[in-house]
């Protein structure tokens, strides 16, 4: 009995052991990732643009496009040049006669939502439109890249998400997210497009491709991969909803030579501006593949206006090849697929541009192929000569003539 009463009374002294309960996690913010490689690579293109403009004397905004408004600050300067420059005025003026080459009316040939967009913020806030373009710009992009890693951790996971905004961001040809360029709106809203394709959300993929057609011409391919998906959900499911998308998605484009009809008198406005002044059409590639061929027998590269304009055609075609075989080997949904080989070959068949890598930028799902294979060490060496390649580029556009952007 005493034994008994002492086992009791040990047994009320010492408590019995408790499990430790596991609260759940805070739920993982993965969006804060490519936000932050956004923000590295942005940190990249700024101080390279700092240290151009440091050691040029030369107003980095003068040169053979509209003149750019205050403030006089070299380094915002230097984000205003080239087509920067064409929207600034846009944005400042609406669309009229520029005094500047390549003279007439040059300024039909762009788009009109981003510089809308500058125009409409700029005069509220009282701020110059050339800062509230590359802030516009900034925010966009920051925007774009996480377009594109949601795109690519709907495909195929959050690892090769993250090594697919991390190739993005750093493209060669991704330094033009920082200036006062429409690239970073259009691949934004093709990008929240196809993810709507892929979730079946026809209206909001519709309505996000109308606005990627009312920002620049090479948005085209968007409105393919629309039409893609509605025939394969037609086939499939009979789902006729899907037919939404393709019927908004030409909306942006229609309603900009629509209104340049109005105005000018002319249907064919723009491809009469784009053939007459920016001397630029379409034809197969069979102009590119010349200048491949001009790039390795022709005349050396040089600092000179336009000197290195073949080189950077011939790396673009590099690049689109290698862009071509990621996407054939990685086999996409088959919208994804039409959408980037139509933007590959787009700025292939441009005469004038050509696949420069800003061009190539717009066929951003080849980020996603490439980051399905690559990783480890060669993913390091890949980004790391992609990055050079982009402060190379960087350097070039704001402290030079020598390459077009």
């Amino acid at each position: 009995m005493t034994s008994t009463l002492g086992a009791t009374r040990e047994a009320t002294r010492v408590p019995a052991s408790v499990k430790r309960v596991s609260l759940p996690r805070r739920r993982e913010r993965g969006f804060l990732r490519p936000l932050a490689i956004f923000a590295a690579s942005r940190a990249l293109v700024l101080a390279t643009v700092a240290v151009v403009v440091v050691t040029e004397r030369a107003d980095p905004g003068a040169g053979p496009w509209p003149v750019l408004p205050g403030p006089r600050v070299a380094f915002l300067r230097a984000l205003g040049r080239w087509d920067a420059a064409w929207y600034v005025a846009i944005a400042r003026h609406g669309y009229r006669l520029e005094m500047s080459p390549p003279g007439g009316h040059a300024s039909d040939a762009f788009f009109p939502l981003f510089p809308m967009l500058v125009r409409w913020l700029s005069a509220p806030l009282h701020l110059s439109p050339l800062i509230v373009a590359v802030l516009l710009s900034t925010a966009i992009g920051a925007g774009a890249a996480l377009a594109v890693w949601t795109l690519a951790r709907r495909l195929l996971g959050p690892t090769v998400a993250d090594r697919a905004v991390t190739l993005f961001c750093v493209f060669p040809g991704a330094f033009v997210l920082s200036m006062a360029y429409a690239e970073g709106l259009l691949v934004l809203a093709c990008a929240v497009c196809l993810v709507a394709l892929c979730d079946r959300r026809w209206a909001v993929a519709g309505l996000a491709a109308a606005v990627a057609t009312a920002t620049r011409p090479n948005a085209a391919p968007i409105v393919l991969a629309c039409l893609t998906a509605a025939v394969l959900a037609t086939r499939r499911r009979r789902e006729w909803s899907a037919w939404i998308a393709p019927a908004l998605a030409p909306i942006g484009a229609g309603a900009f030579f629509i209104s340049l009809w109005v105005r000018t008198g002319s249907i064919t406005r723009w491809f009469d501006v784009e053939r007459t002044l920016w001397r630029d059409h379409l034809d197969i590639g069979i102009t590119a593949l010349r200048r491949v061929g001009q790039a390795l027998t022709g005349t050396a590269p040089s600092l000179a206006p336009g000197g290195l304009n073949i080189q950077a055609v011939a790396v673009g075609v590099l690049l689109a090849v290698v862009g071509i075989v990621c996407m054939i080997r990685w086999r996409p949904p088959l919208p994804i697929a039409v959408f980037t080989l139509a933007a590959v070959l787009t700025a292939c068949a441009s005469v004038n541009v050509g696949p420069r890598p800003r061009l190539l930028l717009g066929a951003f799902p080849v980020a996603i192929a490439v980051a399905k294979y690559v990783r480890g060490r060669l993913f390091v060496a890949v980004v790391t000569v992609s990055a050079l390649g982009m402060i190379a580029l960087t350097a070039l556009t704001v402290g030079s003539l020598a390459v077009t952007p």
